[in-house]
């Protein structure tokens, strides 16, 4: 059989783009944080314009513009988180806060002393951990209950569009957490009042300028003030309950390892 009649399977296939790429700075990023450079460019987005990928996210694929939100969002967390566990220092607003808990703790029934400073160092790392957890599942549930994106906005819609409203928002958080994180106690509260009072401003304005092609005239102006007043009471309430949940877990996990310590001493002694 000649060569011209032999299957089409055995022929050479024809030159392709190179898909074996170096990967470079971008893909570094994205491994770190699930960030790359649409990322960056969605975020610019919905600061610049946010009804842009207000209008994007009614569409599957995003019209192939822009990162979905939800990634975005938990990757803004991600980094948040990262810098927050590397930059909290022994004199930081967020010890001296779990410090004061567990002076309260120990004045509880049932609750002997115990080592403040461990029970600070374990809090510490399970609130990091914990804390972006819970905060998502609800603002989860939240979005599904938030009907203010327009008639027959579904229900993936609805999630898709209160993440994105959100980020403008977690990136100032970001900021405002990181300054958080290196103030004294004393600083510390008052960076908080300001982070929260802009930030509920920031919400607001996202969510305004990405309604324009829904809502307008007052409507638009209660919906966007709804949305941050909602986003903004949930994130402080979910955050203050991590803090005790954790606290309390905490307490009792230093409490039982002594109570170990003291019982495995006593066998050794015996």
């Amino acid at each position: 059989m000649s060569d011209d009649n032999r299957s089409d399977d055995t022929r050479t296939p024809p030159n392709k783009p190179d898909d074996h790429k170096k990967p470079g700075f971008d893909a570094l990023i994205e491994d770190v944080f699930g960030l790359n450079l649409r990322g960056l460019k969605t975020i610019w987005a919905l600061i610049r314009n946010p009804s842009d990928v207000f209008d994007a996210a009614r569409h599957e694929h995003w019209q192939n513009r822009f990162t979905p939100s939800i990634r975005l969002y938990f990757s803004l967390i991600a980094l948040t988180v990262f810098f927050q566990f590397i930059w909290a220092g022994p004199h930081s607003y967020m010890r001296d806060a779990f410090r004061e808990q567990f002076i309260l703790i120990q004045d509880l029934p049932n609750f002997g002393r115990f080592d403040v400073d461990r029970a600070t160092d374990l809090a510490i790392d399970a609130y990091l951990l914990i804390s972006p957890i819970i905060v998502g599942a609800f603002m989860l549930l939240t979005a599904c209950c938030l009907f203010i994106w327009g008639k027959g906005t579904g229900f993936v819609t609805r999630i898709r569009l209160f993440f994105a409203a959100m980020v403008p928002f977690t990136v100032v958080n970001f900021f405002f957490t990181i300054a958080t994180t290196h103030a004294s106690p004393d600083k510390g509260i008052l960076i908080a009042a300001i982070a929260f009072t802009t930030m509920l401003i920031v919400n607001m304005v996202t969510a305004y300028r990405g309604l324009k092609t829904v809502h307008t005239g007052s409507a638009r102006f209660w919906k966007s003030l709804l949305y941050s007043v909602v986003v903004i009471f949930a994130f402080i309430l979910l955050g203050t309950l991590s803090q005790i949940i954790v606290g309390i877990w905490a307490s009792l996990q230093i409490v039982n390892q002594d109570l170990a310590m003291i019982a495995i001493e006593g066998i050794v002694r015996t």
